[in-house]
């Protein structure tokens, strides 16, 4: 499954019944924004540092599935360099303050190509992410040359190499995230599914809170011990089992 493909479930219609059609067999807000964390839902994340006081964007997991998969190995990933000292790694909890919502899939692909037909800054750095991150991307030519190359993506081009690219940058270039999301925001969204992790398997719903201050009520935070985080990496390993 392509990593920006979002997943449909289905939760019925309140008085439906066998054989009697009501319209859709899924409720429809007028605004077309899809509810995805309800107000009071526990959201947590994995943390080096005390986040009593942090703001601005957070990745997060809200489902407990996720919960428990990202306190085993993605609490191991960020000790899993041998030649550092090892550093303590906390669970973070926190609590949506109201219902959150996160755009479609296509919406999310309508958001990208506005501004990457608006934005020439926003193209440019789009290029320089891909040849920055050549190790993932084997981008061996000058960066000038994504640069450039990243300026005139064809109609299948963005659709491929450069949506892939643009959701692979949201973790790495501030430029890119923080244009992005101040156009979610300003589309009444708060949330975006974290479509990089979803696609390499990490977990079924993993997030991003776009202004943790605004969406969120910090809750506390406690250290995880080496024998937790080794028990659930063992339970549950790297990346999702097929179905």
């Amino acid at each position: 499954m392509e990593p920006w493909r979002d997943e449909l479930y289905h939760h019925g219609v309140k008085n439906q019944q066998w054989g009697v059609q009501h319209g859709p067999p899924y409720p429809i807000n007028p605004d077309n924004h899809v509810t995805r964390i309800k107000a009071g839902t526990k959201i947590t994340r994995i943390s080096r540092y005390d986040e009593s006081k942090s703001k601005g964007h957070a990745y997060v997991t809200y489902n407990n599935l996720d919960k428990e998969r990202y306190k085993g190995f993605f609490a191991a990933s960020l000790n899993a360099n041998p030649f550092k000292k090892k550093t303590k790694v906390y669970q973070v909890e926190m609590e949506a303050k109201k219902d959150l919502v996160a755009p479609d899939a296509e919406t999310k692909r309508k958001f990208f190509k506005q501004m990457y037909g608006e934005d020439m800054e926003f193209r440019r750095q789009l290029g320089a992410y891909h040849k920055d991150n050549k190790m993932h991307t084997h981008a061996v030519l000058p960066k000038s040359f994504y640069e450039k190359k990243f300026s005139s993506l064809n109609q299948y081009q963005l659709d491929d190499i450069g949506y892939k690219t643009f959701i692979s940058a949201l973790g790495g270039n501030e430029y890119i995230r923080s244009a992005y999301f101040s156009k979610l925001a300003k589309a009444g969204y708060n949330f975006v599914n974290d479509d990089l992790d979803a696609g390499k398997k990490f977990g079924k719903e993993p997030a991003i809170i776009i202004d943790r201050k605004k969406s969120t009520k910090y809750l506390g935070q406690r250290e995880l011990s080496s024998k937790e985080i080794n028990k659930t990496w063992r339970q549950y390993g790297t990346h999702l089992k097929e179905e």
